[in-house]
């Protein structure tokens, strides 16, 4: 779980208003992490179906511990350009 922490808070999927992709660490401000057990679900007629989800405690413990490594991965301020400036954008 580490390295998926990791990855989405490393990969360059922002737009930054210079036209570059950013990072999330590269953007003032907070990241929302929700859990999203409905992704899980599968259409049976006009009805969901959530028989293959995990319990949610096993959910609960998941969701903590990725917000636990998310801190230890980016507790620090967003990062600085080269030129100094914060980015700014949207992702």
């Amino acid at each position: 779980m580490s390295s998926t922490a990791s990855t989405l808070l490393n990969l360059r999927l922002c737009e930054a208003d210079s036209g570059k992709l950013s990072s999330l660490l590269e953007f003032p401000g907070s990241l929302l992490i929700v859990p999203q057990a409905t992704l899980g679900g599968e259409a049976k007629g006009r009805a969901m179906q959530y028989h293959t989800n995990i319990s949610k405690e096993d959910g609960l413990r998941l969701h903590s511990a990725f917000v636990s490594l998310r801190e230890q991965e980016a507790p620090r301020p967003a990062r600085q350009s080269d030129t100094g400036a914060t980015a700014t954008g949207r992702c």
